[in-house]
């Protein structure tokens, strides 16, 4: 390594220690994995093994998104304190990787929270309803031996006409809808999406995609009576247009504020997601009857 990245990063992590002993955010406590409703209710054989193993999955997830948010901060903090090239240097050693886990999680939790709810679900109405069927939209059946694999915006209304029987099922399907928001998508210069299929805004310096390429409506120029020409589209034709695009950098700070809010978000989802399957759990015979 280059003798002066040396100094930097360890001038950097040693200023990280220091500020990560102080206030940071998220600053809620760690999640109880205590999930003894499961345990308590008689199930089908494997499943609450099955349940608490989704919940506990979960609460890992949001542990470590809940690290990796203060951790965020103080390296925030940190690099606002040395020069531009300095500062360049720990932003791609350090941070870039940070964010990057950050900022695609809320899409992330979007998909497990829609996985776990489903399966929960599931297996309250099988356990609760008399002719229920274990079976769920897009698996195989004899009709049908091959499984019909779902998009996400099908696996979410699967989810909802599941959950729609169900007494409080709203307060977690409405938590879950707005999780990954357009608005997140639009803090954060559609990060995920941009860096999934393309290329994604850099981190704090540097612009993408400065030329564009897209396909519009083809014009023809109308002479108007008073000697103005209007232009107007041709019904059918199409043409190619270049021009200048231009996707510009994420601020740290502001990124960060925003993903933030998708935390919190998310911890409340699972929240109404852990208090309906209590309260459902509660209705089962005893494990122990």
């Amino acid at each position: 390594m280059n003798p002066d990245h040396r100094k930097i990063l360890r001038s950097g992590i040693d200023a990280y220690l220091e500020r990560h002993d102080t206030a940071l955010e998220p600053n809620d406590e760690y999640l109880s994995y205590d999930f003894h409703y499961i345990s308590e209710a008689k199930w089908c054989v494997m499943v609450d093994v099955m349940l608490k193993d989704y919940l506990e999955g979960i609460t890992n997830k949001l542990h470590h998104w809940r690290d990796m948010l203060r951790s965020w901060q103080a390296w925030n903090d940190v690099v606002a304190g040395y020069d531009q090239h300095a500062a360049w240097f720990l932003r791609r050693q350090i941070i870039e990787p940070l964010m990057h886990w950050c900022l695609i999680t809320p899409s992330t939790f979007r998909d497990v929270m829609t996985l776990v709810g489903t399966n929960a679900i599931h297996q309250i109405r099988r356990h609760t309803e008399s002719g229920y069927k274990d079976h769920m939209e897009g698996e195989k059946t004899a009709a049908e031996p091959k499984p019909k694999y779902l998009k996400k915006h099908q696996k979410e209304e699967r989810l909802f006409k599941l959950a729609l029987p169900l007494s409080n099922s709203r307060h977690f399907t409405d938590a879950l809808r707005i999780l990954d928001s357009k608005a997140y998508q639009t803090a954060t210069k559609e990060y995920r999406n941009r860096n999934s299929h393309a290329f994604g805004p850099r981190i704090a310096l540097g612009i993408t995609q400065v030329v564009t390429r897209e396909i519009v409506p083809d014009t023809n120029l109308d002479e108007q009576p008073d000697g103005t020409f209007l232009k107007k589209d041709v019904p059918g034709r199409f043409k190619t247009r270049y021009g200048c695009g231009g996707v510009h950098p994420l601020d740290p700070e502001r990124a960060r504020d925003a993903n933030l809010e998708q935390y919190r978000l998310t911890r409340k989802c699972f929240d109404h997601l852990t208090s309906f399957l209590a309260e459902h759990a509660a209705k089962l015979p005893r494990a122990n009857a």
